[in-house]
């Protein structure tokens, strides 16, 4: 980005466009999976974590951490965040907006403590052996599950030559494992473990992975998280299945048309069921810049829902001139 950001400066032939993205960065998780179906299992590793210094290095100045289901380019993450302002509204719903913020998100930042805690209070108290874990002699914790001991043992896919996916492993190697987990690590294709989440390919192999996700122009998670996992199709990649976190989806999916605050209120109660139910570990949402020739016109990417279609009202010119 640094760089062509100088090459706009530098030559009068380009030019660059850049927007909020409406998608964030994320570790994914496969909540079917027994060691990972317990919510405090998933906060354990969110707390394992040290985001901030994870997003401020790997995206800079050009990215911000999030803590729900939401990207930095969508209009109501812009309103609650008070950067997006309502035009013709009354003294009393401008009050109400100012209560509309994301501020109950809990943050998850880096702290061990808790993490163990919440391991601890969650049972994953035994050893291989069924006795009391002892972290001068064992390695890895086991819980009772159904009557049969259970490892807090994970398989984590790692996209071959992927910066963050190496740096997020890394700081679950180095903090989690150390707590009394054993992380399993599987190198494969960004497009295999895409289509293992998605459960394309009728096969789960991987429990965490580094992904990220584009929300449509019309945002209703009520589609995307309404059915139960069944083990087939793309219908709730997470695998998790809350009633509650349902009925938000819905009540915000039969919100009146035009309802812009009321919206915006169901729309963060969403979030905060999302933020402590942790379907995912969010990360970070960021800003997109294309940079291309002048000889480009009418190619205007911050106003389309993606790039190709971005591209289908743009014209080459034979010079910038034209």
């Amino acid at each position: 980005i640094d760089q062509g950001r100088s090459l706009t400066i530098e030559n009068a032939d380009f030019q660059m466009s850049n927007y909020l993205r409406n998608g964030f960065s994320y570790v994914s998780y496969r909540t079917e999976r027994p060691a990972i179906e317990s919510q405090a299992v998933r906060q354990a590793l969110a707390h394992c974590l040290d985001t901030d210094t994870f997003v401020s290095s790997y995206v800079n100045n050009y990215g911000m951490r999030v803590y729900g289901y939401y990207g930095i380019g969508q209009w109501m993450t812009m309103a609650a965040m008070g950067t997006l302002k309502f035009e013709d509204i009354t003294e009393v719903q401008e009050a109400k907006l100012k209560t509309l913020t994301l501020d109950k998100l809990n943050h998850y930042d880096i702290d061990l403590d808790k993490a163990l805690d919440l391991l601890v209070k969650d049972g994953w108290t035994r050893n291989a052996d069924g006795r009391a874990f002892d972290p001068d002699n064992d390695t890895v914790r086991y819980k009772y599950m159904g009557g049969k001991l259970v490892p807090l043992s994970f398989t984590f896919g790692l996209t071959i030559d992927n910066v963050a996916a190496a740096a997020v492993l890394k700081q679950l190697q180095e903090n989690f494992v150390p707590l009394g987990a054993e992380i399993i690590v599987c190198e494969d294709t960004y497009n295999n473990i895409l289509i293992d989440y998605l459960r394309e390919n009728g096969e789960r192999k991987y429990d965490l992975s580094f992904l990220a996700y584009n929300f449509n122009s019309i945002f209703d998670p009520y589609i995307e998280m309404y059915g139960k996992w069944d083990g087939t199709g793309t219908q709730n990649a997470a695998g998790l299945y809350d009633a509650t976190l349902v009925n938000l989806c819905w009540t915000l999916h039969k919100t009146p048309r035009g309802d812009l605050l009321d919206w915006l209120e169901r729309w963060i109660a969403f979030e905060e069921r999302y933020n402590q139910l942790l379907p995912s570990i969010p990360l970070y949402s960021d800003m997109y810049y294309d940079f291309y020739p002048k000889a480009l016109k009418n190619y205007h990417p911050e106003g389309e829902a993606n790039w190709p279609r971005a591209l289908l009202e743009a014209t080459l010119t034979e010079s910038a001139d034209k």
